[in-house]
């Protein structure tokens, strides 16, 4: 098949995990990035072990803006991965510029540019255009989705998701000032929204707990989605914290023939425990890598095969409305 050439608008720490993502798969070649601050000293601290340092290959052409990357007539799809105060206006004219489109979480600050991102890529139906959720693609985090769906395990009784570190020490100033990243509710917390909706729908009600931390704004919340049908509720709680605090990643699901637990600092990550007290579940081999190069090449296969995939940008507007929804609930 042919080969997808790929470029990549903002190389901080996300843009060098993605842009690695992509260089790893043989189906990918990584053509350009876009960067004004590329002479910069990047940060390789993230959370995840798989956000390490990624030194450019040679033959990948540098630019000091998005504009001159998108002039190119050698790319064929884009990832941005700027700050998030400049995700719409980026993703719009990526698609705009005809190019398949990954663009970090969140879209854009607020819901009207969200939907302004979504209504481009509405009108591109020929492209594949995605935000990059990420946590769809983490093996153990797809088995559990796969399986909610498919009803394996029983109705649902309750479930919790767990996403706590130190707020980044990266990025400069960005993430210590919420008008530009948006703080730990839209750049950490929206991926469990995102994973929760995606596995059990919009919620029936919704009530949210939280409070303002470094960035300004809120840093660490506790929501609670009500559904119909799962009497304990699925609750989600984010946070950036002050200090030195390890990084927790965690769900427990409890269903009526199981108990689904997943912790990032345990061997193995995820165990399946049956309802009636037998030995664990085996569970399948999951393939090896991050969930970004899963994410890449979940990303090529859709390019590639034109097939419909169940991520779409709408996906992105309607995660950052229940964050909004959310953060309506805060006090001021």
């Amino acid at each position: 098949m042919k080969e997808i050439r790929v470029g990549v608008i903002g190389f901080g720490l996300m843009g060098r995990t993605h842009a690695e993502a992509f260089h790893r798969d043989p189906r990918a070649k990584l053509v350009a990035v876009a960067d004004p601050h590329l002479s910069e000293q990047p940060s390789s601290e993230g959370n995840l072990d798989a956000q390490e340092e990624f030194m450019l290959p040679d033959n990948v052409a540098v630019h000091a803006s998005a504009t001159d990357l998108l002039a190119r007539d050698d790319i064929d799809a884009v990832v941005v991965a700027a700050p998030t105060v400049f995700h719409a206006d980026l993703a719009v004219a990526v698609l705009e510029s005809g190019r398949h489109l990954l663009v970090e979480k969140p879209l854009a600050l607020d819901s009207t540019e969200a939907v302004r991102v979504a209504k481009a890529g509405a009108a591109r139906p020929d492209l594949v255009a995605w935000p990059a959720m990420c946590m769809r693609f983490w093996p153990e985090w797809k088995h559990l989705r796969n399986g909610l769906r498919s009803g394996q395990w029983g109705a649902v009784q309750q479930a919790r998701f767990e996403r706590i570190g130190a707020i980044p020490s990266w990025g400069g100033d960005f993430f210590q000032d919420h008008t530009k990243s948006g703080g730990a509710l839209l750049d950490l917390h929206i991926h469990d929204v995102d994973f929760v909706r995606s596995c059990f729908g919009t919620p029936d009600r919704l009530h949210a707990f939280g409070r303002r931390g470094a960035s300004g704004g809120f840093d660490h919340v506790h929501a609670v989605f009500e559904f119909d049908g799962i009497p304990g509720g699925v609750h989600a709680e984010g946070a950036w914290l002050e200090g030195d605090v390890p990084f927790m990643l965690r769900f427990m699901v409890v269903c009526a023939r199981a108990v689904l637990r997943y912790d990032i600092s345990a061997t193995p990550t995820l165990s399946v425990h049956p309802t009636d007290g037998t030995e664990p579940m085996d569970l399948p081999d999951f393939p090896e890598g991050s969930c970004y190069q899963h994410q890449a090449a979940a990303f090529l296969d859709a390019i590639q095969s034109q097939e419909a995939c169940d991520l779409t940008l709408e996906d992105g507007v309607q995660a950052m409305a229940l964050v909004e929804a959310e953060r309506s609930m805060l006090s001021p």
